[in-house]
């Protein structure tokens, strides 16, 4: 893996059948197989990262993530280690976290073909029971805080259709079906609402939700504000393998985030983009290229001062993909 100038560095994880009471760094232990790609969620200043198990049970593991310094060869360094548990919950698609109430919640679907969504949160010390919505999808849902509610979106069971709801802490919306262009992939949502970072213009405010349109593999988006969705929002003109990755990184100078991949057999290569206000108006720039490849669809959260990729990566052997995580900071992307 090329080097960009700051700290870039493979985090690979393992199962783990309990909560584990210690910090494990990657370099003691070997690669851990992965049947989708994997999530991020920061609750309480801590970096969390799920993933479902590569057996037939499909086990959902969550993990707390943190960066240590070690010394190699007198140089002082950094390493990604981990501490987590399996739980019972399990699913055949990647699933979603976010912060929310002073939680952190966790929504995804079935591992079964009924393909309804379930939910359940953790306090910091133990994962409440799974509580199972009405809402029924074909792949992974997505979360994002906005305006005080919980919204998740997702794409309907057996179908190309997009559906969006929200949450107070008690109870679900009734759904809302979207005009957005059909796919078959899952989406995914961001929250950018630094007008200021804009020049002002608010009509950029709001819930981005980016999905592959089927037919074009290019990322498409729509924009959720306090009034509803506003359709149709372009994306970038390349195309992509998988769904998009989306996060916003910074304090006034914000900037919306996108990691897609490169169109291959099996695996493509991850490419880092940023929209930004630019005088006179709000565009997408091209980023550095992180020369890492992934076989599902990636992962992308801002945590402290560094921008986080999650990818499921090319075992040396066989058709298997390990879990691994990029960290940089912000200047090596954009």
């Amino acid at each position: 893996m090329r080097n960009l100038g700051a700290v870039v560095l493979l985090f690979i994880c393992v199962f783990s059948v309990a909560t584990a009471k210690a910090f494990t760094c990657w370099s003691d232990r070997g690669p851990a197989e992965s049947n989708a790609g994997p999530a991020f969620g920061v609750y309480d200043d801590t970096l969390y990262l799920a993933m479902v198990s590569a057996d037939r049970k499909h086990h959902i593991h969550v993990y707390k993530v943190r960066l240590e310094n070690y010394k190699r060869a007198g140089i002082l360094r950094k390493q990604g280690c981990y501490a987590g548990q399996r739980l019972p919950s399990r699913t055949s698609a990647t699933p979603a976290l976010t912060e929310y109430k002073g939680k952190l919640w966790m929504a995804f679907r079935s591992a079964d073909s009924s393909g309804y969504i379930y939910y359940q949160s953790y306090d910091g010390y133990t994962w409440s029971m799974t509580k199972k919505t009405k809402f029924k999808t074909g792949a992974g849902p997505a979360l994002v805080v906005y305006n005080d509610r919980l919204h998740m979106a997702w794409r309907e069971n057996n179908g190309k259709q997009f559906y969006s709801a929200s949450f107070d802490g008690k109870q679900w919306s009734v759904s809302e079906k979207l005009r957005a262009d059909h796919s078959r992939r899952a989406p995914t949502l961001a929250v950018f609402d630094n007008i200021e970072a804009v020049g002002g213009d608010d009509s950029f405010k709001g819930i981005y939700l980016a999905y592959q349109r089927d037919g074009r593999a290019t990322v498409n988006y729509a924009i959720r504000q306090r009034a509803g969705w506003i359709y149709p929002k372009s994306g970038l003109k390349v195309m992509t393998a998988f769904t998009p990755a989306l996060a916003v990184h910074g304090a006034f100078n914000s900037r919306l985030y996108e990691a897609a991949v490169t169109r291959g057999d099996d695996c493509g290569q991850v490419i880092i983009r940023h929209m930004g206000y630019e005088y006179p108006r709000f565009r997408w720039q091209t980023g550095r290229d992180p020369d890492v490849r992934t076989c599902k669809r990636p992962a992308l959260i801002s945590f402290g001062e560094y921008l986080v990729l999650g990818t499921n990566d090319p075992y040396p052997y066989g058709d298997r993909t390990w879990i691994a995580i990029t960290f940089w900071k912000p200047e090596d992307v954009g």
